[in-house]
């Protein structure tokens, strides 16, 4: 009994973590992101890089639509917007970055659309 229960805890711990991939893998099909060759729709985290290697984009997907944390950035490294989304929408506060990284806007989101924009310029 006593292995049983360390086994059933071992495999509680090794629940998948979210997939990751270079977004360069995804496809999309009407609506729904897929990654390339696969029947099912994508869930988990796509990463896209600028040609220097710099991170240009992370996004989350869940069922093929866009789904949790969702960030992107300039060229230059600094943050460009960063926020979530729910069931492929906007979804809460968004916040936006001049290329300097001074926040330039905050909007918040309700099933995709805008309650409340504030500007900062």
């Amino acid at each position: 009994m006593k292995y049983l229960f360390i086994i059933f805890i071992s495999l509680i711990g090794c629940e998948k973590s979210p997939k990751t991939v270079d977004y360069s893998k995804i496809e999309f099909r009407g609506e729904l992101a897929y990654l390339q060759k696969q029947e099912n729709p994508f869930s988990g985290r796509a990463i896209e890089y600028y040609s220097e290697g710099k991170k240009k984009a992370e996004v989350n997907y869940r069922n093929g639509r866009l789904n949790g944390e969702y960030a992107d950035w300039y060229p230059n490294g600094q943050m460009k917007r960063k926020g979530s989304f729910k069931d492929g929408k906007f979804d809460g506060l968004w916040i936006r970055y001049h290329k300097d990284g001074t926040e330039r806007s905050r909007t918040t989101y309700n099933e995709g659309r805008g309650i409340e924009t504030i500007f900062n310029d």
